[in-house]
């Protein structure tokens, strides 16, 4: 019954009754136009029934960042500033009923009436954000259980999903509030009420709210947050898209589409189509700053410049060595080496095994040295349709691994498990020790014994440190979900953590080792990153990442984890009502020790004018080597030509700083090492002037009775050589504000001209004493 009293007298009955029994509640605030609760619930769950059969009683259909959902809405919330606990109820109802008794076609009005055995009411969410307390939302709920056909109804509404604000992401503008990305994990009964069909502390839908009042950001900076920016794929999420690290930012390479440069925060740079290999066949070299790869059944061996702006002209370093199955670049030596092998043309792989070959790079050029077959590697005789031991005998999409090991080596794993005819079993997850500067083929690859195992589980997912190496597989149960751990000594390996069940987190998708030597992977069950010490396995921590449920199901290779506790990996949204599975890539960072990249903020225009200055100084000093190569080989025709090209390289870098920053259009600094060639200067007439006063104490200049002529025949050369510049102070500004600085001193010398002196001695100084006040630490107090 609706209350006979008004709002405002029902209120200070609250207040009073709450001053006598020594407490004070939060005030409720009434809901503005606007305020409502977005939550999809779990999206391959609303894809799995076809939808929803009913929305209503204040709830409607809705999208957000193209994924399905339901708008719930707000009726009241509460904020208590001391505790810090916002609960807000909205209302709205949806159900699901769905596989009905005599059921033909898809009529809503014919389920709503029928027996179905798919038959869930959810009502009226309620949500709690807590500073110090678990968050959670909860609702009213009816759900009939599969197994037995009885309903879970609870009389009073139940928490469904545990919420973990901390990680996700709070804005406020004036006294409009917005949640959104909170991560969900769902509960017991929020599993009673999807009929046992998950298991608690699996990932849900993140959670999104918006209100008018007052709340605070309780967001910590010291744990993973999912950063509000992200990068959609093209492809769907079953194509390998590997991800690389440059520093400054993100390439991944998609399968078959081509190779992307990311920002730091996921905004796309630049784009190189191509028909990129299927299985990961592609390497990133720090040093050289240059992105390897193949094309899908290719022996082509592909590098194409990388610089913060964009992706260079791809060229052939190599081809003809047979088909390109792996490549790795090792981030101590910077050795690139690639392994091939062609595939065998009929189903007996071994008995039409082709040569495989290991490809290094020295220098810029390719070295190949033929790799021993797989029956002298492996030491034993293959059954003749038994997989090589460096690829497998069917595509299973799994990525072929080089890991760089600390002794300057590689592990390559294969994914293949070669079958010995003399044992009749395979031989699982295979590893092998290649060498890059191996000249012999007995001594590039090595078998490695110790990785070998008699599990029936595969482990294809493989992650290292340069020490130790994690592999697991990409079973999402939590009786099936396996990993081990092996420790690498002289070119072989040996078990220390063997078949480890992964049960409190399955399903690995995806991982790496992060700075401080513990193993972290996106578990595909809970939809968290988690972190686990490597040599017993034990959770040290976890981080909720929104559409994080799910990714174990396509191998993307390692995920990333820089030295500030940034991590970029792989999520999985299924919940754009397409019936898709999109590729979605996600930043987490941890406030507390995020360091923002060098070009965070910087225009894409801008970026593009670095790229050239950097990509012309690569020319330079490839045209330097050149010049020296050819005086080397005492060369003079080929000296000559070098030199002309070091002349072009150097002309195309001086353009290219003088389009970065104009105070660098003098040419002076021509890069590489080589010293340029000066023009000769004209012999003095006599002495040379004495330099001009510094800009700190202007000479008086007079002003011009008229403007000069325009020439119309080139001016003679002077008799002289021109006065030597003063020194001038560096100015540490960015050029948008050297630009400022010259505009408004202009524009006041030209308002101060008619006072001539004065206008000039205005003009002059306000230029630095802007650059001042806008670089001064205490420009903030000031409004700026």
């Amino acid at each position: 019954m609706a209350s006979a009293f008004p709002k405002s007298r029902t209120a200070v009955l609250a207040i009073t009754a709450a001053l006598f029994s020594g407490t004070v509640a939060a005030p409720t605030a009434v809901a503005e136009e606007g305020d409502h609760l977005f939550w999809g619930i779990r999206a391959s769950f609303n894809e799995y029934v076809g939808g929803h059969t009913w929305v209503g009683d204040g709830a409607e259909p809705a999208t957000l960042n193209d994924t399905i959902g339901f708008n719930f809405k707000l009726r009241e919330q509460t904020y208590d500033k001391e505790t810090k606990r916002l609960e807000a109820q909205f209302d709205g109802k949806v159900i699901y009923k769905q596989y009905c008794d005599g059921q033909s076609g898809n009529d809503p009005e014919y389920k709503l009436k029928h027996w179905c055995a798919l038959d869930l009411t959810m009502e009226n969410p309620r949500v709690v954000i807590d500073d110090d307390q678990p968050s959670y939302l909860e609702a009213t709920v009816k759900s009939r259980q599969y197994s037995t056909g009885q309903f879970y109804q609870p009389e009073e509404p139940v928490k469904i999903v545990n919420l973990y604000p901390q990680a996700g992401t709070y804005n406020q503008d004036g006294n409009k509030i917005n949640w959104s990305e909170i991560p969900s994990t769902i509960t017991h009964e929020g599993n009673l009420m999807m009929s046992n069909f998950y298991e608690p502390d699996e990932g849900m839908d993140p959670v999104h709210l918006t209100y008018h009042g007052e709340g605070e950001n309780i967001t910590s900076n010291d744990v993973l947050r999912t950063h509000p920016t992200y990068w959609d794929s093209p492809e769907d999420f079953d194509k390998t898209s590997r991800l690389f690290d440059t520093g400054d930012s993100i390439i991944t390479s998609v399968a078959g589409k081509g190779i992307y440069l990311l920002s730091a925060d996921l905004k796309e740079i630049d784009f190189l189509e191509s028909d990129i290999d299927r299985y990961g066949a592609a390497a990133y070299d720090a040093k050289t700053k240059t992105f390897y790869y193949a094309n899908n059944k290719s022996d082509k061996l592909m590098a194409v410049p990388v610089t913060v702006a964009g992706l260079g002209e791809p060229k052939v370093v190599t081809s003809g060595h047979g088909e390109i199955l792996a490549l790795g670049a090792h981030p101590k030596t910077g050795a690139v080496v690639a392994i091939t092998q062609d595939p065998s043309e009929g189903i007996k792989a071994m008995a039409d095994e082709k040569p495989a070959r290991m490809i290094s790079l020295v220098n810029g050029e390719a070295r190949v040295v033929e790799l021993p077959g797989s029956n002298d590697l492996l030491g034993v005789q293959l059954g003749e349709y038994s997989p090589t031991a460096y690829r497998f005998g069917f595509d299973n999409d799994q990525i072929r691994e080089m890991l760089p090991m600390d002794d300057g080596t590689f592990v390559f794993v294969p994914s293949s498990n070669p079958s010995d005819a003399e044992e009749g079993k395979e031989i699982h997850d295979v590893m092998v020790s290649i060498k890059p500067d191996a000249t012999e083929g007995a001594d590039a690859a090595k078998y490695m014994p110790g990785s070998r195992h008699d599990q029936t589980t595969y482990y294809g997912q493989v992650i290292t440190n340069g020490k130790r190496i994690i592999r697991a597989n990409a079973l999402p149960g939590e009786d099936t979900s396996y990993a081990e751990m092996l420790e690498y000594n002289d070119r072989d390996v040996e078990i220390k953590v063997a078949h480890k069940l992964l049960e409190q987190a399955p399903g690995w998708g995806g991982g790496t080792f992060d700075t401080d030597g513990t193993a972290v992977y996106l578990s595909g069950m809970t939809g968290k990153l988690t972190w686990i010490n490597p040599e017993t396995f034990e959770i040290t921590k976890t981080a909720a990442v929104p559409d994080g449920r799910g990714v174990e199901e396509h191998a993307h290779g390692p995920v990333i984890a820089r030295k500030d506790g940034t991590i970029y990996t792989p999520t999985l949204n299924r919940g754009r009502g397409d019936y898709r599975e999109h590729y979605v890539l996600r930043r987490l960072i941890n406030l507390s020790t995020f360091v923002p990249s060098e070009n965070a903020g910087k225009g894409i225009e801008e970026l593009k004018k670095l790229a050239a200055v950097e990509l012309a100084k690569r020319k330079v000093e490839q045209a330097e080597k050149k010049v020296q190569e050819a005086e080397a080989a005492g060369d003079s025709a080929a000296v000559e030509t070098a030199k002309a090209a070091l002349a072009d390289a150097r002309k195309e870098l001086s353009t290219a700083k003088c389009e970065l920053d104009p105070d660098d259009c003098d040419g002076s600094d021509t890069g590489g090492t080589m010293p340029s060639s000066p023009a000769p200067a004209p012999a003095p007439s006599m002495p040379a002037p004495a330099p001009s006063p510094a800009p700190s104490d202007p000479a008086p200049a007079p002003a011009p009775s008229m403007p000069a002529p325009a020439p119309s025949s080139p001016a003679p050369a002077p008799s002289m050589p021109a006065p030597a510049p003063s020194e001038k102070p560096k100015d540490n500004s960015s050029i948008a504000d050297k630009d400022q600085n010259k505009a408004l001193a202009y524009g006041f010398g030209a308002a101060f001209g008619a006072f001539g002196i004065l206008g000039m001695i205005v003009a002059l100084a306000l230029g630095p004493l802007k650059a001042f006040i806008f670089n001064s630490p205490f420009k903030h107090l000031l409004g700026l």
